[in-house]
């Protein structure tokens, strides 16, 4: 399913009986983000390339029902979204808040890399074209 929220592309996973049990939100606004700033004023090897480039914001799967496809169907969604928009790049920050080596493994699963080496968990990204085919 997908929605809008605040204009941003949103995606909602349902389970049987509609029950949501996961999103995807980001920006797809160009290289800016952030009232006009550069995302974290460094996006490494994609401070190169024209834009636009996405951002995703958030991805959250119901404990109940992870490592069963939901995760990798909103990234799909998302990514084949971004790139039908005229994205080639997609940038995220994975949430530090807690132990996150599972939500990094999810992502590099998927050829999503270190954007700043110095920084290898900070800010991590992809080409759209690839995610979008590694996803399907």
């Amino acid at each position: 399913m997908l929605g809008r929220l605040s204009g941003n592309p949103c995606f909602v996973a349902e389970a049987n009986g509609g029950r949501v049990v996961g999103f995807a939100e980001g920006r797809f606004r160009g290289s800016t983000f952030d009232g006009g700033r550069i995302y974290n004023e460094r996006f490494g090897e994609f401070a190169e390339l024209p834009p636009p480039h996405c951002k995703l914001d958030w991805i959250c799967v119901a404990d109940d029902v992870r490592r069963r496809g939901a995760g990798r169907e909103l990234l799909h969604r998302f990514a084949s979204e971004a790139l039908q928009a005229g994205c080639s790049h997609i940038a995220l920050k994975a949430d530090e808040s807690s132990d996150n080596s599972g939500r990094k493994a999810f992502f590099t699963g998927f050829g999503f890399y270190a954007l700043d080496p110095e920084l290898p968990d900070h800010l991590l990204g992809t080409d759209l074209a690839s995610l979008v085919e590694r996803t399907g």
